[in-house]
Formats: structure tokens, sequence, C-alpha cells
């Protein structure tokens, strides 16, 4: 879904007349850090698919360690338009996935919309070190995974409100490195009164 919100965020500033080379040239502060972060949840995935035998609390501890990475590099661009929304999203993920444990929960029904039902069994059995499923006693349940793009959306998702205020700090952040305002058209001038 990010990687889809990216994509369109740069369309439309190329739409309006952004550049790619100032997004190629902008100087993302600690960048480091979002790569790692991002690798850390590739590699939960990843050890979850294979069936690696990872303990639980290593699991969990990865996790909630990659959003601290994001988060911190967020905070470095704070003055970039857009990483403000883009830090409070993560924060609002970093705050359900902790008070649940380490993993985001996901909502059932909206795994159902999506079309992702064999998915299910697996989040039943606990096979994800990065998703769980929501029930009745899960804490702070609003802002876990129970929004929907359903089909059909190209790639339906299932997200939080945190991925939407990251997506719509992206958008954001995108728009206003590839048309900054020296590209942008000057006012235009009133016209001087003739003078009498």
């Amino acid at each position: 879904m990010l990687t889809a919100g990216v994509l369109v965020a740069v369309v439309v500033a190329l739409l309006r007349g952004g550049s790619l080379a100032a997004l190629a040239a902008y100087n993302f502060r600690r960048i480091e850090l979002v790569f790692a972060g991002f690798g850390l949840q590739a590699f939960l995935m990843l050890a979850a698919g294979q069936g690696w035998p990872l303990p639980g609390v290593v699991a969990a501890g990865a996790h909630l360690l990659s959003y601290v990475l994001i988060l911190v590099a967020a905070w470095q661009n704070r003055f970039t338009p857009g990483f403000k929304l883009i830090g409070l999203g993560m924060l609002a993920n970093f705050v359900v996935i902790a008070a649940n444990g380490g993993r985001m929960p996901v909502s059932e029904a909206a795994l159902l919309q999506a079309g992702y039902v064999h998915l299910i069994s697996g989040l039943q059995l606990g096979a994800s070190f990065t998703h769980q499923l929501l029930v009745p006693g899960t804490r702070l349940w609003v802002l876990a995974d129970i929004f929907v793009l359903p089909p059909p959306f190209p790639k339906p998702a299932v997200f939080s409100a945190g991925d939407g205020l990251i997506l719509a700090g992206t958008f954001v952040a995108v728009n206003a490195i590839m048309r900054p305002p020296a590209m942008q058209a000057p006012p235009a001038r009133k016209a001087a009164a003739p003078e009498r």
C-alpha cells in the first residue's frame, strides 16, 4: 500500500510540474534508519514465511525497534512538509503494537472484505511475527488494521489510521520535495496605477 501511495504521489507531483531530479537529490536525514526499520520488518515477514523458530520476545522487540528507527528518522526530517504526519502515523502504529505484545492487530472482517481469506488461518495459529487477529480483548483496537480498500481496487489493502497518516504525509512530502517553492510560479503583480 505504501509503494502504491508513493507512486501516486510521484505521478501527481510530475503532473504539477515537479521534478524527479529534485526528489533524487533531496538530502534526507538519517535515511539509513528508514532502510534499517523496513529491513527489520521484511526480515520478520521472511522468517515467518520460512517457519524459522524465532523467539516471540525477540520478534516483538525487533518489530517495535523497526518503528523506533523510522520514528527517529521522521523526527530528524520534521521540518520537511509531511514528515510530522508520517511521524504521527508511525507513533500511532507503534503504540497499538506495543499495547498488544509486539504485533499489529488486524480485523478478520476487514481481511475477508479485502479478499485475504487465506491469511486468516495463519493468523489464528500465530504464524505471523508482525500481525495477529483482532479479538474482543485487543487494546486500542481503533488504531489497529480495521480499514479496507476493497476490490476492485487494483491491490486491496487492510490498513490502520496510522497507515492513513503515513500515506497522507508521504503525499505531502513527495509533492513538496519534487515541486519546491522555487519551481512554483510567482504571484502576478498588480498593474501600477497611472500617474496623474
